[in-house]
């Protein structure tokens, strides 16, 4: 028989709990949820019959732990299991069915509201299928009701005239729900109103341009992810108006280049040279971590050169016949900043961070952006561009 890790663990918690003196309630308890990971049925029978007069309290105590606390639905669910495995031992053994319908009442009733906080985040999450869409709501985390229409912040559209750096880390965290952005801090110049002042872009006051970042509705409005309906003539006089600039004639066809999932290929856009995007650290203002940068300054004056590095860092698969990673720094530098990932997200050190594609599907290392608001993973070759056993060279070139 095949142990896996959970099982192999439980195993090693079981002896250690038998050989430590305990109470009885105590005792019982951690033996039965030993057993009960260790697989070992004909055990947890026996420790069921020998403590049947305190079941129905065991029972009750795993219910009481379920519903205390700021705990998950798996996390209360797997006491749930615990209690329900236990009590189906007494309610056959000692001819008492009350513990287990009291747990598989509340087992009912949690699947129940779980099953409908999952359709409504169902129901919300068209409006993120189009990468760089954020949903903004006051009850995002348990999405069961709405006291207003939900805001859909673009970071696409955003980003057809200012680089991430423009924003991150200065006037928003790089994580959902970062930070008290509301419109009384609006008002006071942070957040969205450092640029929707009725100057930069449409006052965030003015309840006739509500409807502009107040968009969750159904069916989504198509400028949330249809890149068909921009008016890139437009987007072009609005570059020009901020300080940046737009070369349509440089698109070819005269259209966003798109990759094959139908997204903006913005490594393409940049490699045509049809945007000079605007960068630094936003608009000037007190407490940011580049309050000298002002916003009146070029472009390129507002991008901190020191910060660039222009090396790229090879990542060799562990598994043969895998394209190696080539990882670009100064692709990544032109559009943010290095604090923006270093530390927090990765360690400033060749060799100190171990990414795995699992890591990433859950939001870390390279996850961080991209399935967010960069390109899906699902576009291996955008990453894994290096054949199998091919060695770039370079002074510029760091192997991991």
């Amino acid at each position: 028989m095949t142990l896996n890790t959970k099982n192999v663990l439980a195993v090693f918690m079981f002896i250690a709990l038998i050989s430590a003196p305990r109470s009885a309630g105590a005792s019982f308890r951690d033996d039965f949820t030993a057993a009960y990971y260790a697989n070992r049925p004909e055990y947890r029978a026996a420790l069921v019959k020998k403590n049947k007069a305190i079941i129905p309290a065991e029972v009750t105590t795993l219910i009481e732990e379920a519903l205390t606390g700021e705990k998950t639905f798996e996390e209360k669910m797997q006491l749930l299991d615990i209690a329900s495995a236990m009590a189906s031992i007494h309610k056959h053994s000692s001819s008492d069915p009350a513990p287990l319908d009291a747990v598989e009442k509340l087992q009912r009733e949690l699947m129940e509201i779980e099953n409908k906080r999952l359709a409504e985040a169902q129901k919300w999450a068209v409006f993120e299928s189009y990468i760089g869409n954020i949903l903004m709501r006051p009850d995002v985390k348990e999405p069961t009701t709405a006291t207003a229409v939900a805001v859909v912040f673009p970071h696409w559209t955003h980003r057809l005239w200012y680089a991430c750096s423009f924003c991150h880390n200065g006037l928003f965290e790089m994580k959902r729900s970062g930070g008290a952005i509301n419109h009384t801090a609006m008002a006071e110049g942070k957040y969205c109103g450092a640029c929707h002042d009725n100057k930069t872009a449409f006052n965030t006051d003015s309840k006739q341009d509500c409807i502009l970042c107040h968009s969750a509705m159904s069916p989504p409005p198509a400028l949330t992810y249809n890149t068909a309906k921009i008016d890139l003539k437009k987007v072009s006089d609005t570059a020009q108006r901020l300080g940046g600039q737009w070369t349509l004639s440089a698109l070819k066809n005269n259209k966003l280049p798109l990759d094959k999932f139908g997204f903006i290929d913005w490594t393409e856009l940049r490699k045509s040279g049809a945007s000079r995007l605007i960068a630094g650290a936003g608009p000037c203002r007190a407490g940011t971590a580049r309050q000298n940068i002002c916003q009146e300054e070029t472009p390129d004056s507002a991008i901190i050169k020191n910060e660039v590095r222009e090396n790229t860092i090879i990542f060799t698969p562990r598994i043969q016949g895998i394209a190696s990673v080539a990882f670009s720094h100064e692709t990544h530098s032109a559009d943010t900043l290095c604090e923006t990932c270093h530390p927090n997200v990765f360690k400033d050190t060749l060799g100190g961070n171990n990414m795995t594609m699992s890591d990433m599907a859950e939001g870390r290392s390279c996850g961080y952006c991209h399935g967010k608001t960069a390109f899906k993973f699902a576009d291996c070759k955008k990453c894994h561009s290096i054949k199998p056993g091919e060695k770039p060279e370079g002074a510029n070139v760091l192997i991991r």
